[in-house]
C-alpha cells in the first residue's frame, strides 16, 4: 500500500509530528510505502528526515501516486486532495483547535478521533456521521522508547515537556514555584516559542523523575519510567493551559480515555494544588503505570488499526468522481480562509505604515504562507493533469 501522510509542519518532535514519524516508520517496516507532505520545509538540523522519515514539501515531488491520504491539518489536507483528484483520504483529528477543524470533502471518506469525547464533538459540531469516525488511541513505539528507567524513591528532577507551557506563563510560573517549594530541580523543555523542542525524547526523558506533559508526550514519558502530571493547553495559546493530576494506577484508564489531556475549560491551578500532585509521587505507582502503558498502548495494534481504516477508505471511495461536489467543497474551504488572509494583509499593511516596531492593528498573521500554499496547489494540479494525460 502507498500512503501519503500530511502535517502542517515537520519541525517539532512532539504531538502529530511524533505520531506521523512513528506511524510512517511502522508502515515502512511492514513493507508499505509512506511519505509525509508538509507545505512548511523543516530546518536542515532538526528534521524528521533525521529519523529516516521520507518527506516532500511539494506534491509534484511525490515518488508515487498514493492509494490513500492519511491527513492531518486543514491546509495541507486540502492541498493534497486538490493535487491528487482520485485519491481517498482519512482525516485524523487530535484536538479542538482551529488547525484541527475537520474539513468536509467528498473524498474524505473516513475520520479518526483520538478520544471518544472528541468523536462526539466532531459529530455534533461538524455534522460528521458517527459511523464515519473511528477512535484511535495514541500508542508508544517501544522499539524507539526501549530503555526504561528505575524510578527513585524520592524524585529530584522534573521536566515540563510541553510546547504550550513556557516558563514565563501563568501556569509555567506556578509549576516552577511548586517545584521550588518541594526541592525539585525543574527544567522547561522550551522556554520560548522560538526555542527548538527536545530532539531525542527517548534519551532525554531518562534523566527525569517527574514529567509535566499531555497526549503523546505523556505516553512516551510514562513508557520511559517517568511519573507524569497531566497538563493542558495548545501551542500558541490556542487553548488555555492548565495542570491536573499525577497519573497513577487508579486513574490511569480514565485519563487514557482522555488521551492524558485536560478539558479546554479547565480552571487555572494554584501552586498549592501542584505541590499536592507532586507529593503523590510513589515509585511503585510509577513502575506499575509504566508497565500498563507499554502493554495497552500497543504500537503494532495501532499500525494494524490504521491499515484496516486505510483499506476501508480505499474500498469506500466512489468509482466516479463527483467533480461538482469536489468543486463546491474546495470553494467552501477557500471561503473559510478569507478572513484569515484579510487579517494577514491588514497586519502586513499596518507594519508597512507604522514600521516593524510600531503599533499593530491586527493579530500577527501572515498571508504569505497561505498564498504560497494555494499557488503550490495550482501547480501540483497542473502537473498531475499533465502526467495523467501523458498516461
Amino acid at each position: 500500500m502507498r500512503i501519503l501522510l500530511t502535517n502542517h509542519r515537520l519541525t517539532n518532535r512532539g504531538g502529530t509530528e511524533a505520531i506521523i514519524r512513528d506511524l510512517s516508520l511502522g508502515l515502512i517496516a511492514r513493507g508499505h510505502e509512506a511519505v509525509v507532505y508538509s507545505s512548511i520545509p523543516p530546518p536542515a538540523d532538526n528534521s524528521l528526515a533525521e529519523d529516516g522519515v521520507p518527506f516532500v514539501t511539494d506534491i509534484a515531488a511525490l515518488p508515487f501516486v498514493p492509494d490513500v491520504i492519511h491527513a492531518h491539518h486543514r491546509i495541507d489536507t486540502m492541498a493534497a486532495l486538490l493535487a491528487l483528484p482520485t485519491v481517498p483520504a482519512v482525516y485524523c483529528c487530535h484536538g479542538a483547535t482551529r488547525s484541527d477543524a475537520q474539513p468536509r470533502h467528498p473524498r474524505i471518506v473516513r475520520y479518526t478521533a483520538v478520544t471518544q469525547s472528541l468523536k462526539l464533538r466532531m459529530a455534533v459540531e461538524s455534522g460528521i456521521p458517527e459511523t464515519m469516525i473511528d477512535v484511535v488511541h495514541n500508542a508508544v513505539d517501544t522499539g524507539r522508547f526501549h530503555a526504561v528507567r528505575t524510578p527513585p524513591a524520592i524524585p529530584r528532577r522534573a521536566l515540563v515537556f510541553s510546547r504550550a507551557l513556557l516558563e514565563d506563563t501563568p501556569v509555567g510560573r506556578m509549576i516552577r514555584e511548586a517545584a521550588t517549594r518541594v526541592g525539585l530541580d525543574i527544567v522547561f523543555g522550551r522556554r520560548t516559542h522560538d526555542e527548538r523542542p527536545i530532539k531525542s525524547p527517548q534519551d532525554a526523558l531518562l534523566d527525569y523523575d517527574i514529567v509535566f506533559a499531555s497526549g503523546k508526550s505523556a505516553i512516551d514519558a510514562m513508557a520511559t519510567g517517568c511519573a507524569v502530571i497531566v497538563v493542558g493547553g495548545a501551542a500558541g495559546g490556542l487553548a488555555p493551559a492548565g495542570c491536573g493530576e499525577m497519573v497513577n494506577p487508579s486513574n490511569f484508564e480514565r485519563l487514557r480515555m482522555a488521551n492524558f489531556a485536560l478539558p479546554v475549560n479547565s480552571r487555572l491551578p494554584s501552586s498549592d494544588e501542584i505541590v499536592q500532585q507532586i507529593n503523590l509521587y510513589d515509585a511503585r505507582d510509577v513502575a506499575e503505570v509504566t508497565a500498563l502503558i507499554r502493554r495497552v498502548a500497543n504500537f503494532d495494534a495501532f499500525v494494524d488499526q490504521y491499515l484496516q481504516i486505510y483499506r476501508l477508505a480505499i474500498t469506500s471511495r466512489r468509482s466516479v468522481t463527483d467533480q461538482a461536489a469536489e468543486a463546491r467543497a474546495a470553494h467552501d474551504y477557500l471561503r473559510s480562509l478569507f478572513a484569515w488572509v484579510r487579517l494577514g494583509e491588514e497586519e502586513i499593511g499596518s507594519r508597512l505604515i507604522a514600521g516593524d516596531d510600531g503599533p499593530r492593528s491586527a493579530p500577527v498573521l501572515d498571508a504569505a504562507p497561505l498564498v504560497e500554499v494555494l499557488a503550490r496547489q495550482v501547480d501540483a494540479i497542473r502537473t498531475h493533469q499533465t502526467l495523467t494525460q501523458g498516461d
